[in-house]
């Protein structure tokens, strides 16, 4: 039993650590054309920072049900069409991005 409430306490801690460390990168983006300036915006609770042609998503986590496509549409429809995508662990395919950015364009 007292191994267990150890196991408990010490992932209780981990998640606070890891908590408190702050945002984390959750997607990348490649604009197809290069900004200006930088450019900002939150995204369903992402902060997207982009500067020239690149762009990093950052939060504690990303909320919600969307699916992959759907990330990838909602940030293409808010910072502009997009030439790659990448969040999760998963790179889109670029007929995949062609499909993003025509539902970005809806």
């Amino acid at each position: 039993m007292k191994q267990i409430v150890i196991s408990i306490l010490l992932g209780v801690l981990a998640a606070s650590a890891t908590y408190a460390a702050g945002p984390k990168i959750l997607g990348e983006a490649t604009l197809e054309s290069p900004v200006a300036q930088a450019k900002e915006a939150v995204i369903k609770g992402v902060n997207w920072r982009c500067e020239g042609a690149k762009c990093v998503g950052t939060a504690r986590d990303w909320t919600g049900l969307d699916g992959f496509m759907k990330r990838c549409s909602t940030v293409s429809a808010s910072i502009g069409p997009l030439a790659s995508f990448q969040t999760g662990g998963r790179v889109m395919s670029k007929s995949d991005i062609a499909t993003c950015n025509r539902l970005a364009g809806k």
